[in-house]
């Protein structure tokens, strides 16, 4: 499939951290013996979304953002997200 602007979505792969960090966590370890996963810290889906991200208009009004960031510090604590910091330890 030839990737064009209209689709140049396809190449993402935003799952890729899950899959690398979570669900193959032993197979990082046995590849990159040298490395840790120190921490994985979930945050602000809700904030991102309705900000409009890096392309569109605020869809929420500014007054909200204290409750976004209520719901988004609850939904974090749930492990459904959609953004992370993932910190990875080189090992002597």
């Amino acid at each position: 499939m030839e990737h064009t602007r209209k689709w140049a979505i396809v190449g993402a792969n935003g799952a890729l951290p899950w899959i690398v960090f979570e669900r193959d966590i032993e197979l990082f370890h046995t590849k990159f013996p040298k490395l840790k996963l120190k921490k994985i810290e979930y945050h602000t889906p809700t904030r991102y979304l309705l900000s409009g991200g890096v392309s569109y208009k605020q869809f929420a009004p500014d007054f909200l953002f204290p409750a976004l960031s209520a719901f988004d510090n609850f939904i974090a604590s749930k492990h459904f997200n959609m953004f992370a910091y993932i910190t990875v330890e080189k090992v002597a």
